[in-house]
């Protein structure tokens, strides 16, 4: 069975701010990430398929650093020209994420049969305190970005199924730090997102699309 992979990048994953009314800017690799930070790997095969470290500038701003911040990272995927079934079935998503400091995510599954939507299952994540002051009253170490949370979903699929899409968005909180710099106060976002148990596709064509808004 095929596993797909999707890494958190600059070339797939979108970032807007809040407030955007869609996504319309890349996100960008963040480089000199701080030693403390732990990675995501990716096991055989692909082990080359590394997530990188993201964030909407690279670093973080100044002010971002000092007062805290806030941004929403989306990415969209089709499974087009699907095999249909006779009977319904489940699309198996997995999910690793890691976030300087918290965030909170939603996840969208769509159906479609000859370009007509017939199906959405939505599901929510979190993991820390969403709060844009929750670093003030943070409990640690260890702390929630410390660790990656996974998430398994087994999303369910109607029979005769010809597109699925899957869209992915985090919002992810830096928290504020008086004083704070992009040096002793860095923001990032880090992913992998797995999609299993797809029918075969007639005509290869798994792509990125632009993602829409969950938030």
């Amino acid at each position: 069975m095929a596993i797909y992979r999707f890494i958190s990048n600059s070339v797939g994953t979108y970032v807007r701010e809040a407030g955007d009314l869609s996504f319309s800017e890349l996100a960008v690799k963040l480089t000199n990430t701080p030693e403390v930070w732990p990675e995501i790997k990716v096991l055989m095969p692909l082990a080359a398929l590394k997530p990188e470290w993201i964030w909407q500038t690279n670093p973080i701003t100044t002010v971002g650093a000092s007062v805290g911040q806030i941004r929403y990272f989306g990415r969209g995927i089709s499974f087009l020209g699907l095999q249909p079934q006779a009977t319904a079935y489940n699309a198996s998503i997995s999910l690793l994420v890691l976030v300087d400091d918290a965030f909170s995510g939603k996840l969208r599954v769509e159906g479609y049969i000859l370009d007509q939507l017939t199906s959405t299952n939505s599901y929510d994540i979190t993991e820390g305190d969403v709060s844009i002051r929750g670093g003030i009253n943070s409990l640690g170490p260890p702390y929630k970005w410390q660790f990656a949370s996974k998430y398994t979903i087994e999303s369910p699929i109607i029979a005769g199924t010809t597109e699925i899409r899957v869209y992915l968005e985090i919002e992810a909180i830096n928290y504020p730090q008086e004083k704070g710099t992009p040096q002793s106060n860095p923001a990032g976002l880090q992913y992998l997102l797995e999609v299993a148990n797809i029918p075969a596709v007639n005509t290869s064509s798994v792509s990125d699309i632009v993602p829409v808004l969950l938030f």
